[in-house]
C-alpha cells in the first residue's frame, strides 16, 4: 500500500462509495465497511436497531466509538495523522535500502508480510473460521490475482524509493486512480470521460518530468543518499519509475479484482491472500535470484528502523480506519495528498535533497490530476445522486 491506495478508492466511485482496496496491513479489513457491510456470520437483521454497530467476523465496530461532536474534524485529524505515519514508514524503508548492508526491498517485503500472515491466519484459526483461510473456490483466481496485482504494487514502491527522493516516489503512486480508470475502461466496459484521458496525459507527462529531470536542468546531480558519493545517473531513476508505474498498474489490478469481488468475500481473506502471497514470492526470490539472499539489519539502528517501518504502517491502516468510521464522505479521503508534503519535508530534513524544479513540475502535475479526478467523479456522484433523488420523488 503503498501509500494508502485503499484511501483514495472512493475517488473511482464517487463520495459515498468507500469499498476499499483492502490492501496491506491488518487494520485495513474495516477500511470502509465497518458501518454498512452486511455481517459475514450472522444475520444484520438481528442487530439491535439502536446500536447502529455491525459485525464482520467477531468484531464489532460500533457508532459510539465514533466521537459524537465535529465527526469531520475528527476524520481529517485522523488522516493527516495515517498521512504521517505514511510518510515516516517510507522513510525508514528508504533508509533500510540505502544502509551499510542494502537491505532489498524484496527482504524487508518478506519480513512485514510474514507477520502480517501470521498474525491472520492465527486469528482465523482462533475463531474456528477455516473457511475463511483459503476463500470461496469461485473467487479463488480473482483473489490470486488480485494478491499478485497488491505484490507488484508495494514492490514498485519499495523499489522506486531506492533511487527516487521520498516525495518523487510518493507521488507516482498518486496515478493508480487514473490507471483503474482506464483498466476499467479497457478491461471492463466501465464508462470513462475524454476528462480523464486528458488527466492520464498530463499524467504521464508529469512521470517523464520525475523521471529525467537532469534532462532539463543538466548543470545539477541528483543526489538521493546522505553520502555524496551514492549518486544517482539518469538511467537508474528511469529504471525506478518505471518499476513504480509498473507497481501502480499492478495495485490498479488489485483494485479491479477487488471491484469484481465486492461483498462476496471477507476481507479478512482477501488480506490474507495478499500477504501470503506476498510472502511466498518475496521468499522465493531472494532464495533463487543470483546476487540476492537474505541479510540480518548490520546494527541496531537498523533493527530499529525495521521494527519502526512495521509499526508505522501498523499505525497508518489504523489512523485510516478510524477516519473513514468518523466521516464516510471525501471530506477526509482528500487529506491523503497532503502526504506529498509530509515527504517534501522528510526529504529536506533527514536526507538534505530537494527535487529539482523540472521534478517537482512533474509532481505538480500528477498531484493535480488526481485532485481534479477526485473533484470529477464526486460531481458525478452527487448528480447522479439528485437524479435518483428526483426520480423517487
Amino acid at each position: 500500500m503503498t501509500i494508502s491506495e485503499e484511501a483514495r478508492v472512493p475517488f473511482l466511485h464517487g463520495a459515498n462509495d468507500l469499498r476499499g482496496d483492502h490492501s496491506i496491513e491488518l487494520l485495513e479489513l474495516s477500511h470502509g465497511h465497518a458501518q454498512r457491510e452486511p455481517n459475514y456470520t450472522h444475520d444484520p437483521k438481528s442487530d439491535p436497531p439502536s446500536d447502529h454497530a455491525s459485525s464482520r467476523n467477531g468484531i464489532a465496530f460500533s457508532e459510539t466509538s465514533i466521537p459524537p461532536k465535529k465527526p469531520a474534524t475528527y476524520a481529517i485529524l485522523y488522516m493527516l495523522g495515517a498521512q504521517i505515519f505514511s510518510a515516516s514508514m517510507n522513510v525508514s524503508i528508504r533508509l533500510l535500502e540505502n544502509a551499510s548492508t542494502h537491505l532489498h526491498p524484496l527482504q524487508i517485503l518478506f519480513v512485514r508480510m510474514s507477520i502480517t500472515t501470521f498474525g491472520i491466519t492465527f486469528w482465523l484459526l482462533r475463531q474456528r473460521q477455516f473457511t475463511s483461510i483459503v476463500g470461496k473456490q469461485a473467487n479463488r483466481p480473482l483473489l490470486l490475482l488480485r494478491a499478485f496485482g497488491g505484490f507488484m504494487g508495494v514492490f514498485g514502491l519499495y523499489y522506486s524509493l531506492r533511487y527516487l527522493n521520498l516525495s518523487e516516489a510518493t507521488v507516482i503512486t498518486f496515478m493508480m486512480p487514473l490507471v483503474a480508470s482506464l483498466g476499467g475502461y479497457l478491461l471492463l466496459g466501465s464508462a470513462v470521460s475524454w476528462l480523464e484521458i486528458l488527466l492520464s496525459t498530463i499524467s504521464l507527462f508529469g512521470v517523464l518530468l520525475v523521471a529525467s529531470p537532469d534532462d532539463f536542468s543538466p548543470s545539477r546531480v541528483t543526489a538521493v543518499a546522505q553520502n555524496e558519493s551514492d549518486v544517482v545517473d539518469t538511467a537508474s531513476r528511469i529504471w525506478a519509475v518505471c518499476v513504480g508505474l509498473l507497481g501502480v498498474c499492478g495495485s490498479a489490478a488489485a483494485f479491479l479484482c477487488m471491484s469484481s469481488i465486492g461483498k462476496s468475500e471477507s476481507p479478512f481473506t482477501i488480506v490474507n491472500y495478499f500477504a501470503a502471497l506476498c510472502t511466498l514470492v518475496s521468499c522465493a526470490s531472494l532464495v533463487v535470484l543470483p546476487g540476492l539472499g537474505f541479510q540480518m539489519p548490520g546494527d541496531v539502528w537498523e533493527w530499529v528502523l525495521l521494527f519502526f517501518s512495521g509499526l508505522s504502517g501498523f499505525l497508518m491502516q489504523f489512523l485510516i480506519t478510524m477516519s473513514l468510521q468518523a466521516e464516510k464522505s471525501l471530506v477526509a479521503v482528500n487529506m491523503v495528498y497532503t502526504q506529498v508534503v509530509f515527504a517534501l519535508a522528510l526529504d529536506a530534513v533527514v536526507f538534505h535533497t530537494i527535487p529539482h524544479a523540472a521534478s517537482f513540475a512533474g509532481c505538480t502535475m500528477i498531484c493535480a490530476s488526481a485532485l481534479v479526478l477526485a473533484w470529477h467523479k464526486t460531481k458525478l456522484k452527487s448528480r447522479a445522486e439528485s437524479l435518483e433523488t428526483g426520480r423517487r420523488r
